[in-house]
């Protein structure tokens, strides 16, 4: 039997508890912790939220594999040195601290330390053990700093506690730009809901603020939920990223000011457009967080915009973009390597339509058996080939159909030249509409999803709509 992986875990707070929570649950950890306080220690046996409990911090440190620092930035750069006297040489530190480069830079200064800096985005306004639940990281994004010269092995062994959390997907980032992305994401946000609490609730008189708490309902709790957090711990945060801070709040103070812009000069055609652009965003954010498919399929008729919104949606997803025509193209070249022909077209003509068919189906059937998330591009009629199997279709995804006009989809065919299907039609236009028909029948009954871009959308655009519709889906 493999040996398991020691986690210690020093710090039985919200994060702490909830992270030996959730690997207690995976057999191939050990969970082990330390606190200072011997009420958390008692809960910690009580609870059976690890296989032991410390009350040295050396004893902790000796037998860790993985050593996980879950204590407030100041706090854990502290027990660098005691880290780096006790751990094992082979054993990996990391923290979850929501500043990243104080630690980084404290920790360079132990260069024989293996550390790699983590930050789970996830959390609660509440704190203490008790407030601890194992799927707190279940659909996380955790962000992982490690220095230049990091062993790939610390940064896999990192990785893969998280992974064995519950997270979605786990980033690399550098310590400066992950400081100023959380103070867009995370820390402004904090600072808001505390100004918006003051602002609403703070009152000259009793009847003033009674008739305040009358008028706040669910808006006022939602938006402001976070306002509950831990006053000293967002001090220390606060002073340890205040640049990237007042950064973040200059950036939300212009768009603020566009908002307030609108209703002073009574122009509410551009309010709407602002808010209906917020509630998209919202929308694609809330998509994103949903555990979904790990892999999505784009069809649509020839030139809809799929393989352009696929590629952004990919991104957006940090997915592989797979184009099945590529990928039937590489097929061809392996199986005939001495073939002369140069685009999924001339394949076309070369085999005539059976023969192309079942190429295809071969494709997809490669692109279905490949492991992790993707988007695929699908060729206008993968979805009618008699040879694509349910078997094949389930492993390529849920289907997503970007559907737009004929009359724009032929302005752009038109622009690139008349596919093989249409080069001997009479109207090839009429033909291009009449075979759209058919093919759009087979969209309805075979997409998950049905995405209609605005005229001005952009090839992200369309992707931002995909993911917002992905919230809604069963």
């Amino acid at each position: 039997m493999d040996k398991k992986i020691n986690v210690a875990i020093a710090g039985l707070g919200l994060l702490g508890g909830s992270l030996a929570k959730a690997l207690k649950r995976d057999p191939h950890y050990k969970v082990s912790a330390w606190a200072r306080r011997g009420e958390t220690r008692k809960w910690a046996v009580e609870s059976g939220a690890v296989d032991t409990v410390y009350s040295e911090l050396p004893e902790l440190l000796k037998h860790a594999d993985i050593a996980v620092l879950c204590l407030p930035v100041e706090s854990a750069i502290e027990m660098l040195p005691m880290c780096q006297q006790y751990l094992p040489d082979t054993a990996v530190v990391t923290d979850i601290g929501s500043v990243k480069q104080d630690i980084c830079r404290a920790a360079a200064k132990f260069p024989q330390l293996r550390f790699i800096g983590s930050h789970p985005m996830a959390g609660t306004e509440k704190s203490g053990c008790e407030a601890s639940f194992a799927e707190l990281y279940c659909n996380a994004d955790i962000f992982i700093v490690p220095p230049e010269n990091a062993d790939e092995n610390d940064v896999n062994l990192c990785r893969d506690m998280w992974l064995a959390a519950g997270a979605a997907r786990v980033e690399r980032i550098t310590a400066k730009n992950h400081d100023d992305l959380v103070a867009d994401t995370s820390h402004v946000l904090h600072l808001l809901a505390s100004a918006m609490t003051l602002s609403i609730l703070e009152a000259p008189t009793p009847e003033y603020q009674r008739q305040h708490f009358a008028g706040c309902a669910t808006g006022f709790r939602d938006t402001t939920r976070i306002a509950s957090s831990n006053p000293a711990m967002w001090r220390g945060i606060m002073e340890s990223n205040a640049p990237a801070i007042l950064a973040a709040l200059e950036r939300f103070e212009y768009r603020f000011k566009e908002f307030k812009s609108t209703i002073e000069k009574g122009d509410f055609d551009r309010f709407e457009e602002l808010f209906t652009r917020g509630k998209l965003l919202r929308g694609a954010w809330l998509g994103y967080k949903k555990p979904r498919p790990a892999r999505l399929a784009v069809c649509g008729i020839k030139h809809c915009g799929k393989s352009v919104s696929g590629k952004a949606l990919a991104e957006l997803l940090a997915a592989e973009f797979i184009d099945s025509d590529d990928e039937l193209f590489k097929l061809w070249q392996k199986r005939f390597p001495e073939a002369k022909e140069k685009t999924v077209r001339e394949i076309y003509r070369t085999l005539g339509e059976t023969e192309f068919r079942r190429l295809e189906a071969d494709a997809l059937l490669e692109i279905s058996r490949r492991p992790g998330a993707q988007v695929t591009a699908l060729g206008g009629g993968a979805l009618s080939n008699s040879f694509v199997t349910p078997e094949i279709l389930s492993g390529l995804g849920s289907v997503i159909w970007i559907d737009v006009p004929d009359k724009v989809a032929w302005q752009r065919v038109v622009a690139g030249g008349l596919p093989p299907f249409l080069s001997n039609a009479a109207d090839p236009e009429a033909e291009f509409i009449r075979s759209n028909a058919a093919r759009k029948a087979v969209f309805q009954q075979a997409a998950a999803l049905k995405i209609t871009p605005a005229p001005e959308d952009s090839p992200r655009d369309t992707a931002l709509r995909i993911l917002a519709a992905l919230e809604n889906m069963p």
